[in-house]
């Protein structure tokens, strides 16, 4: 099932302004839910893990093209993907993901549109995510976010998994 939202996110994503000059903010975004993600494990846990967030850096071009340059800015960044070991996309964060200006990260900050800046300045979000659901059992969440009306596409939820931790991976994609 896909989810649904009662606003067209297109015209959203349309009509919100992202000057050239920030067109790193994505980026910020995804770390900083991910900074957030990592904070949310630590209030809920006394295991005492450690925080972890990587980012990579996907060019348009071949491996074996790149260790042919002498300047990597001969090849454009198509993308950006970051992969925190926090709480995941679980049932309650991923209704405030739905929610257009959601309120949960008010308190720290949080304005509720991260995703809309990352589809301002990308032309999809690939999310797939390991969280916890109500009963306590790891489960995979994955979708596409595009600018379409709706935004979902390919959407699996409570998809079985070996992986034993909660995760996030987003890539940032066609920049």
């Amino acid at each position: 099932m896909i989810p649904r939202t009662s606003t067209n996110l297109r015209n959203r994503v349309n009509k919100l302004y992202l000057p050239r000059t920030k067109a790193l903010y994505p980026l910020f975004e995804l770390i900083s839910n991910s900074i957030h993600a990592i904070q949310e494990v630590k209030e809920n846990s006394t295991n005492g893990q450690v925080g972890r967030i990587n980012i990579d850096l996907l060019r348009i071009v071949s491996v074996e093209a790149l260790e042919q340059v002498e300047s990597l800015d001969a090849y454009p960044v198509d993308s950006f993907v970051v992969y925190d070991n926090g709480i995941g996309l679980n049932d309650s964060n991923f209704t405030s993901f739905m929610e257009f200006d959601s309120e949960k990260k008010a308190e720290i900050g949080g304005k509720g549109v991260g995703r809309l800046v990352c589809l301002k300045a990308f032309r999809e979000l690939h999310v797939e995510s390991v969280y916890r659901n109500y009963e306590k059992e790891l489960k995979i969440r994955r979708f596409k976010y595009k600018r379409t009306k709706t935004g979902f596409e390919d959407y699996e939820e409570n998809i079985e998994t070996n992986i034993s931790a909660t995760q996030t991976r987003v890539e940032l994609k066609g920049l």
